[in-house]
């Protein structure tokens, strides 16, 4: 079974390396370059999960999560991790919120999801 991911991010690169990451590992990937993207998707596709940046322009990571109630399960993947965000996050049920590190990533979607390959 193929697994649907949607990643927001608006730097190009990250979203190049980490949708690589995923295909190789069976994932179909979707990319949205900020929050108000993101949203529209969501409200029009079923997805799996959904790697969240926390800072896009118009809507944050978290403003989308909070919109959402973090449905599909969301992850929060951002070099701007701070207790505040952990704390909003984890009350808004959000699976996981990581700092920037693609491997750990990984791991827990692959835990929370189960390997697709």
């Amino acid at each position: 079974m193929t697994r649907r991911i949607l990643i927001a991010d608006d730097e190009a690169g990250i979203r190049l390396v980490l949708a690589t990451h995923l295909r190789r590992r069976g994932w179909h990937v979707d990319e949205a370059v900020d929050g108000t993207e993101a949203l529209d998707r969501l409200e029009h596709e079923e997805y799996d999960a959904v790697v969240l940046d926390h800072r896009m322009p118009g809507l944050t990571g978290i403003e989308v999560a909070r919109t959402t109630n973090c449905e599909p399960l969301t992850f929060i993947f951002s070099a701007y991790v701070d207790r505040d965000l952990e704390t909003e996050a984890t009350e808004l049920g959000c699976a996981s919120v990581a700092k920037t590190d693609m491997e750990e990533l990984l791991r827990q979607l692959d835990e929370v999801l189960g390997a697709t390959t």
